[in-house]
């Protein structure tokens, strides 16, 4: 595919590339070892998802599909970006240089349009929560909320087309989902603060008052969870969003190509955030990814330890007398009794 039309700015951006080598290096390396923590902070949390049915609501898909599109980024626009600021000065060939680049913006656009847009939904779904009340659970379904996710992706996709005209179409198109986003975003959480003071204000005058609303303990964790969430990642992409609107109003300077090198990268630390937040702030979550890490680290144990054994099922202990014959036929426990069989052959 031809480029030149969506190039015009890069060429100049290439010119700064080799003043800028030793910095472009630093953040390179610096910001790429926080790729593998990524891929397995934001694995963890959707195999847990995906192995207990009993976390599978509404609420924890948006969370689900937010690992997803920061899986995207570490996987894919993070290494088509590191590849497009070395080329930049590595190779002479300033088309294929920017088409990479082109590459980057696309993805970026994707994968951080996406992030964005589930945070939007997962505040509004806070919201219904609280508005809908008891009607919450017939009207958002698991199903209404993987429409909206796949919905989300498939509008990224249009838009991440668009940007592939260029830099420029990749700040219009940011400027125009941020502030659509993010007052529905303050809205969202404005009312749900109203809510909860109020609420707060009647358990303080009564005990019984906290029974009218369902699990309030619990949706206060998942709020204030989401909340940080947001923060972080207002707080990521604001330093970004100021250098390109300057980018916009005076032009290319290597300053400013500097700061926005530093600033894009500042922008995907919340990728590696993101999940420990849902660690710290949700506790049912935490519980059970600390229960999948256990179950992880038994399995590795057994089959290093003793390959045989740790592969039988219950069925075959009880028959080889491991086991005792009431076991039999009791899938739940089967990671259980296996460390009894490790710590007896031990």
């Amino acid at each position: 595919m031809d480029f030149n039309y969506s190039c015009d700015s890069f060429p100049g951006w290439a010119s700064y590339a080799v003043s800028l080598q030793n910095s472009t290096y630093f953040l390179v390396t610096m910001f790429g070892t926080l790729t593998l923590p990524s891929i397995f902070f934001n694995a963890l949390i959707l195999i847990t998802l995906a192995r207990i049915g009993s976390l599978q609501t509404p609420s924890n898909l948006f969370l689900c599909n937010l690992a997803v599109s920061d899986l995207g980024v570490v996987l894919i626009s993070q290494p088509v970006g590191y590849a497009w600021k070395l080329l930049e000065f590595l190779s002479p060939d300033t088309q294929n240089t920017c088409g990479i680049a082109n590459v980057f913006l696309i993805t970026a656009t994707l994968f951080n349009g996406v992030s964005l847009l589930t945070i939007t939904c997962a505040s509004i779904d806070r919201y219904l929560a609280l508005y809908l009340h008891l009607s919450y659970n017939s009207t958002v379904t698991c199903k209404r909320v993987l429409v909206v996710c796949g919905g989300s992706w498939l509008l990224m996709a249009f838009i991440s087309v668009i940007t592939s005209f260029g830099v420029h179409a990749f700040h219009i198109a940011a400027a125009i989902f941020i502030t659509i986003c993010l007052p529905i975003m303050a809205f969202c959480y404005y009312k749900i603060y109203k809510v909860l003071k109020y609420h707060h204000v009647k358990i303080n005058q009564s005990s019984s008052a906290e029974g009218r609303v369902p699990n309030l303990l619990r949706y206060k964790r998942s709020v204030i969870g989401l909340f940080y969430v947001l923060v972080l990642m207002v707080v990521s992409f604001a330093p970004f969003g100021c250098v390109a609107a300057v980018f916009e109003i005076i032009g290319l300077s290597e300053s400013l190509v500097l700061a926005w090198n530093v600033t894009a990268c500042l922008a995907y630390v919340n990728c590696i955030l993101n999940p420990l937040i849902y660690y710290w702030k949700m506790r049912d979550l935490r519980s059970s990814v600390n229960q999948t890490v256990s179950l992880i680290c038994t399995r590795r144990s057994l089959r290093q330890i003793h390959p045989i054994r740790s592969a039988w099922t219950v069925d075959q202990m009880v028959a080889t007398k491991l086991l005792p014959s009431e076991t039999q036929g009791d899938p739940v426990n089967c990671d259980f009794l296996r460390t009894r069989v490790l710590m007896h052959t031990l």
